[in-house]
């Protein structure tokens, strides 16, 4: 029973939050060339073009609430979020909350953890996405995970 628990305390300690590249919808309709013009510059899709994905440098971990601990709220929540060419996050909105699919009772819970990982994910540090060698702008999703261990 204790390896167990050790197990699942390495997993959530190695494998709480991973950058996902944006494969999906944006994806298909873009085959080439920038996703969309923003204030910054151009959005590049991870994977066209020569586009590198972005590395997390600096990451901070989302605050668990209390109403969620209590609740014993776990699970992911995707986000979507620009990292501009300083590597900096943007404009982060969640994709799949980890209110979708609770009891009435445990959404308000799950939606302040959703809130969480947006605040944190604002304060990561990418090294930015290449395009020939120079940083671009990209749209990426990044699942974070919250658990708790028993």
């Amino acid at each position: 029973m204790q390896a167990g628990r050790y197990l699942v305390l390495m997993l959530l300690l190695v494998l709480p939050v991973h950058v996902v590249p944006l494969w999906g919808q944006v994806a298909a309709q873009q085959e080439q060339g920038p996703l969309q013009q923003s204030g910054s510059g151009k959005l590049w899709t991870v994977g066209k073009d020569g586009v590198t994905q972005p590395q997390i440098i600096h990451k901070v971990n989302p605050h668990y609430t209390k109403e969620a601990k209590r609740q014993h709220i776990v699970g992911a929540c995707t986000l979507e979020l620009t990292v501009d060419e300083r590597g900096l996050a943007h404009d982060a909105t969640v994709i799949h909350s980890l209110a979708e699919g609770r009891p009435e009772d445990q959404r308000a819970a799950a939606a302040s953890l959703d809130s969480q990982a947006i605040e944190a994910i604002q304060q990561y540090r990418f090294k930015p996405s290449t395009r020939d060698g120079l940083p671009v702008a990209v749209r990426i999703r990044v699942e974070v995970n919250f658990g708790l261990i028993f």
